[in-house]
């Protein structure tokens, strides 16, 4: 067999794979490239490797890229605005020539396009609510449905290939393997060119009187060729771990492949010479069947007719009755409902978590042991609704103490106690590479403080409290070696009041808005926080904790008005890659400087000191953290230790941290996870 003649098999430092070639002209292909270092991109390569950015699409099905006429089309994913759980596989189309990008289809479940030689047709798989598999004929340029075709029987279709205006090749899934058909449009018949066998197929394309297939009869993913004049088979390539998505030259004398290598997929092409190639009975069978291994440790047959029958009562499902089912736990705690993009502290404790069958309603019972105190910590959350309905109740720790510094506590109290009732819409707004979100919410919240009425002389049990909030984030998906986003924004606005209490604590309100840019470095990040918050208190003695933050390193203290600025920049440090068995992984050890700065009026600290002069308070430092996964579980955590220095105090502070980055997993999992 013939060697391939690499494109761009030089090393990298990194896992870097191309995928899914097309080719431009015979000298150029349009590639997916990916791996840790980058988003993933579709990048123009010549010959020898050079390349050039064309293009970063959003969330897609690693599936295919279809090119004709200098257009390019996939199938993006695209999730209900709303409902996570209810997902759109919509068309895109790309102009190479002037880079514009045009969303063909909207709300729609089309899987695998492939556009027509002439670039005015494009054949897809739509996969119906009901499951049904169809092949779809569209129109290129509006999106529009030409033609719909189905095969009787329970069939799965994938990716459709153009043999010719009139007829195209279909990879067929049923009880009896995969096959290859082939359908002629104007009749609207099928006809089997490959007959079905449980050996993979995951790309067929025609060539002459061939058709050639990807395929595994020799144990290694390898490219194969059927003779539709004679029905044999042959061995193309012979790869050592295997070769994937063949894409024919315009020329028609070559193929491009990605081959597997340990550092990533590489651009290989081939020559298609069929005097080259081995018939498929003198192909050698390398397969590892440990399968057989496993057979032969059955005790005997497993024989259908012999399995119990059982018969089952079929009764409609009570969503109202059936709340909870209890499914895992964790060795610690976190608020894991805050949808936040700041990274979230962990606590010793346990957390056992319960989600129904429809995924409407999620809960948790939770035991904390935070600064110094131990919680129980109970919530029910209700998804089935267009707007969600969270619920939290926590008990333990000292109650709030509301008193003027010069007055005693009471010599009795119970411990602290706290309900919130929280009314929430995520709108899921994510386009393209952007990653976007919206969380508008109301927020309801009663807790046992002790008030000082000042009139009669006693403390008054209970405080309420109403709150409500509109967060928004914008942001550019993540590589995976990068720590924050490179470009973004947020703004988080927030109004709170009292309205059982007005005479006592007044209303305040805040906002924040933050700024993502690039750094020096390819992974480096800029994070610009700006924001000012206002509170009008009724009594200057009862003001409400800030709902922005002082600067990194001060002790815990109010102020009833409050500007803010800070600057941080995160970088990489180094990749360990330290890899203990299932318990314990670390990726990275990265690094965070910070400046921050801060101008307050009416200024408390937690000893009960007031100054209503304006004052002004700034901090600087950095801060080391490692991040790591253990124990199997999903969310990223991170260790650190942070440095503070604060200038006009003249001190220092060191200050340890055990957190989760729990909602950039959430927002940018499909990212991270293909």
């Amino acid at each position: 067999m013939l060697p391939f003649d690499a494109i761009n098999h030089k090393p990298g430092q990194f896992y870097t794979s191309y995928r899914l070639p097309q080719y431009l002209n015979d000298s150029f292909l349009i590639v997916e490239k990916s791996g840790i270092d980058q988003v993933k991109q579709l990048v123009k390569i010549d010959i020898n490797g050079k390349e050039e950015l064309i293009h970063v699409p959003g969330f897609y099905y690693p599936i295919r890229f279809s090119l004709s006429k200098n257009f390019l089309v996939w199938a993006e994913a695209y999730d209900d605005v709303r409902w996570e759980n209810r997902s759109y596989s919509i068309l895109k189309k790309l102009n190479l020539k002037d880079g514009v990008e045009t969303t063909l289809t909207v709300k729609s479940r089309y899987y695998a396009p492939a556009l027509s030689q002439d670039a005015s047709k494009i054949a897809c798989i739509e996969v119906g609510l009901s499951n049904i598999v169809s092949l779809v004929i569209l129109d290129s340029e509006t999106g529009e449905i030409l033609e719909t075709h189905l095969l009787p029987g329970n069939n799965s279709l994938h990716m459709p290939e153009w043999i010719s205006d009139q007829s195209i090749l279909v990879l067929l899934v049923n009880e009896n393997g995969k096959s290859i058909q082939e359908l002629d449009l104007s009749t609207g018949k099928w006809k089997e060119l490959l007959e079905p066998s449980f050996h993979d197929i995951q790309r067929a394309i025609p060539w002459k009187n061939y058709i050639l297939f990807h395929s595994t009869y020799s144990g290694i993913d390898n490219i194969y060729a059927l003779d539709r004049n004679t029905g044999k088979r042959y061995q193309l390539t012979s790869s050592r771990f295997g070769v994937f998505d063949p894409c024919l030259a315009p020329s028609g004398n070559k193929i491009a492949l990605s081959e597997y290598t340990s550092n990533g997929y590489k651009l290989v092409e081939f020559q298609l010479n069929p005097e080259n190639w081995t018939p498929l009975n003198e192909v050698e069978d390398l397969s590892v069947k440990r399968h057989e291994t496993l057979a032969t440790q059955q005790s005997g047959r497993l024989i259908s007719s012999e399995t119990p029958d059982s018969i089952y009562e079929v009764k409609p499902y009570k969503k109202w009755s059936n709340p909870f089912s209890f499914h895992s736990w964790m060795p610690f705690y976190f608020d894991y409902d805050n949808f936040s993009l700041e990274e979230l502290p962990v606590n010793p404790g346990v957390t056992i978590l319960s989600q129904n069958r429809l995924s409407t309603a999620i809960s948790s019972l939770a035991y904390a042991y935070r600064d110094g105190e131990h919680f129980f910590i109970t919530r029910f959350t209700f998804k089935g609704w267009y707007p969600v309905i969270d619920m939290d109740y926590s008990l333990g720790g000292s109650p709030y103490m509301r008193k003027p510094g010069s007055v005693g506590e009471p010599s009795e109290y119970a411990i602290r106690s706290v309900f919130n009732a929280q009314v929430y819409i995520p709108f899921h707004l994510t386009s393209n590479k952007f990653i976007k979100g919206f969380y508008p919410s109301l927020n309801f919240q009663y807790n046992n403080s002790y008030i000082y009425n000042d009139e009669t002389g006693y403390y008054e049990v209970g405080e309420i409290m109403m709150s409500s909030r509109l967060y928004f984030y914008n942001y550019l998906k993540l590589s995976r070696k990068d720590i924050k986003p490179r470009w973004g924004q947020v703004i988080d606005l927030n109004l709170r009041a009292a309205p059982f209490n007005a005479e006592t604590f007044g209303n305040s309100a805040s906002y924040l808005f933050g700024l993502y840019l690039p750094g020096i470095g390819k992974h480096h990040s800029l994070y610009l926080q700006a924001g000012s918050e206002n509170q009008n208190p009724a009594k200057l003695e009862y003001p409400y904790y800030n709902s922005l933050a002082f600067p990194r390193g001060y002790s815990p203290r109010i102020a009833i008005k409050l500007s803010i600025v800070k600057l941080d920049y995160y970088l990489p440090l180094f990749y360990p890659e330290i890899n203990l068995g299932s318990f314990l992984y670390i990726p990275r050890f990265y690094a965070n400087m910070f400046y921050d700065y801060a101008k307050g009026e009416g200024n408390y600290d937690l000893a009960g000191h007031y100054n209503e002069e304006k004052e002004t308070f700034s901090s600087l430092g950095g801060r080391i953290v490692m991040d790591f996964n253990f124990l199997r579980l999903p969310f990223p955590f991170n260790v650190g230790v942070r440095y503070s220095y604060m200038p006009d105090l003249q001190q220092y502070d060191l200050n340890f941290s055990f957190g989760v980055d729990f909602a950039g997993f959430q927002i940018n999992n499909k990212d991270r996870a293909p």
